[in-house]
């Protein structure tokens, strides 16, 4: 593995060789074996990022502009799998538990649906009465259809 400070060394002297247009022996001799050490240096994360790309169909590290994009590729790769129904039995339970809960929501909404129907139909364009005390029969306000649409509306919003 390449020592750190030779890397240091050869920094400091590639930048006061391109700040005074000056290339000392130093870079032009010991610069290659420096960056050929550095170049074969094995890189183990590149390396399983990039097994990974490949099995997965994504491309190369190379394919990538860096190593963040690189991984949240396989990352969101990974997911897809996982949440597939034709992979993963969880995810095809997952599937189907959201595909239940739709249904009850959809027939709880058709029975309200049903209800407020039957109300209007029952009222004949007539105007509804509305019960303002619970305790007290007789205190209750007559709302038009519309009136009562408007109540409705105002009632179900947060």
């Amino acid at each position: 593995m390449t020592d750190k400070t030779e890397l240091l060394r050869l920094a400091d002297a590639l930048e006061s060789a391109f700040t005074t247009g000056r290339f000392i022996d130093y870079t032009c001799t010991e610069a290659p074996a420096i960056l050929r050490k550095l170049a074969e240096q094995p890189n183990p994360w590149r390396d399983v990022i990039d097994n990974e790309l490949v099995c997965s169909h994504l491309g190369t590290w190379e394919s990538f502009p860096d190593a963040t994009t690189a991984l949240n590729a396989v990352l969101n790769w990974h997911i897809d799998v996982s949440l597939s129904p034709e992979v993963s039995s969880d995810a095809e339970a997952l599937v189907q538990r959201g595909r239940d809960e739709k249904e009850a929501e959809i027939a709880r909404l058709r029975e309200d649906a049903e209800r407020y129907r039957w109300l209007r139909d029952m009222a004949g364009g007539a105007n509804v009465g509305v019960y303002i005390d619970a305790k007290c029969a007789h205190k209750r306000k007559w709302l038009s259809l519309s009136e009562m649409d408007s109540a409705i509306d105002a009632a179900s919003k947060p």
